[in-house]
This record gives structure tokens, C-alpha cells and sequence, in this order.
């Protein structure tokens, strides 16, 4: 597997069509993913660094897409903790990658991006797989109902202020 900051290389654009479908296929019953058109205009913005945010991905041997996830700016803006800024999501392997580590390997990514950047925390929210991020050092701050789905919302500290 290969892994990537999305930066809009030659292309690209057909890759980021592919994060749309699945993202849409997955999620489709919740707003931010109600239409391809929708989450692709939003990877556009996100792998032009606005905001400072990033989108990576994974390839398979042939490029293929295996998988994909985003540092983002403000993804929860009600949210009532401290260090609130910064979020890992969109995380998705792709059903053929699964159980290989490849979500965690996405997730540290994303991670280590906010380690070079010097944020304070990096946070994220997980309907199933709390005990996943638990052992790569995310802790539970509270459970939430977003989208109509019952969460745990996790942080993780990055690098101290």
C-alpha cells in the first residue's frame, strides 16, 4: 500500500472522483455526503490546503484506490471541548483492504501531519470503532448524537503547546 498527501497531481482528479463515489456510497443517508458532487467539491477545497487541511489517500500496487482520510479544520463546530479545531475524518477503507491495518495506518498519517504542523490535539468521532483508536492513543471525551447516530467523540494529544 501506498500512502499519500493529495496535492493534485496529473491524475488526481479521477482518484478524487473515486473517494467521492465511495464516500457517497457509504454514508449517503447523512447530509455532508448526500451527493458525489457534494464531497467532491469538498476533497477539492481540501487538497488545495484551504484552511490548512489535508486530504490523503491509499493506493494499491496498481493505484487503485484502497483508501482515504482528512485532516480538517472545525468538522464539529458545537463542539464543547478544549482543542476543538483540528479532526481526523472521512476515514474509509475501501471492504478489499480491510483488516490490514490500513484505517490505523491512514489515521497515523493524518497524525503525523498534525505533529509537523504543532497542533495542540487532533480529534475525531466514531460510531464503531472506539476501541481501535483506543489503542493507538485516543481517548473517549464524551458520546454525542450526530447525524441521528450515536458517537464517541476522541481526542488525541499531538504535541504540547
Amino acid at each position: 500500500m501506498n500512502i499519500r498527501l493529495v496535492t493534485g497531481l496529473p491524475g488526481d482528479l479521477p482518484l478524487l472522483e473515486s473517494i467521492a463515489q465511495v464516500l457517497h456510497q457509504e454514508w449517503q443517508e447523512l447530509p455532508q455526503w448526500q451527493t458525489p458532487e457534494i464531497i467532491l467539491a469538498r476533497l477539492i477545497k481540501r487538497m488545495n490546503g484551504d484552511n490548512g487541511e489535508m486530504l490523503f489517500v491509499a493506493t494499491d500496487k496498481n493505484g487503485a484506490l484502497s483508501g482515504t482520510a482528512s485532516l480538517i479544520w472545525r468538522e464539529l463546530k458545537t463542539c464543547r471541548m478544549a482543542n476543538a479545531d483540528w479532526w481526523t475524518g472521512e476515514i474509509y477503507t475501501l471492504p478489499a483492504a480491510r483488516g490490514q491495518g490500513l484505517g490505523s495506518a491512514l489515521t497515523q498519517a493524518v497524525f503525523a501531519a498534525a505533529g509537523e504542523r504543532r497542533l495542540a490535539a487532533l480529534n475525531l468521532y466514531t460510531p464503531d470503532k472506539q476501541a481501535m483508536y483506543a489503542r493507538m492513543g485516543w481517548q473517549a471525551m464524551y458520546d454525542d448524537v450526530i447525524n441521528d447516530e450515536l458517537v464517541t467523540v476522541m481526542q488525541r494529544t499531538v504535541s504540547e503547546a
